[in-house]
């Protein structure tokens, strides 16, 4: 009797989905302009959308962060002098555990001392 056409359907909402992808980058280029990018690997230039990227300077993940907790591009000693006074400063177990920091970060900074090559 009633007979629905899947196929139909489905080929419809295809073909309405990218002209409205069409459309919005039709309109997209009409109010912003055009460049051109190269397809990676490929001498192939292609219009793209000239579309300033928004401000993504609020996603500060600490992953990522490249502040004065960076030791990296200290040498090895002045590293070490400043992680152990980190520490020392944050380490909330010291007192009750009895550490001596002064002994141990004499002992770790002989050590390290001792295998730099000079």
């Amino acid at each position: 009797m009633y007979r629905i056409d899947l196929e139909g359907r489905s080929r419809k909402g295809v073909f309405l989905a990218v002209g409205g992808l069409c459309i919005a980058a039709g309109l997209a280029v009409l109010l912003t302009g055009c460049t051109t990018a190269r397809i990676p690997l490929t001498k192939i230039d292609v219009p793209v959308p000239n579309i300033p990227l928004p401000d993504l300077s609020f996603l500060t993940n600490p992953i990522f962060h490249r502040g004065s907790d960076n030791l990296r591009n200290l040498k090895w000693l002045d590293a070490f002098e400043a992680m152990h006074l980190r520490i020392v400063a944050e380490y909330p177990f010291a007192e009750w555990r009895g550490i001596d920091w002064d002994a141990l970060g004499s002992a770790a900074r002989e050590a390290i001392d001792s295998t730099l090559v000079r």
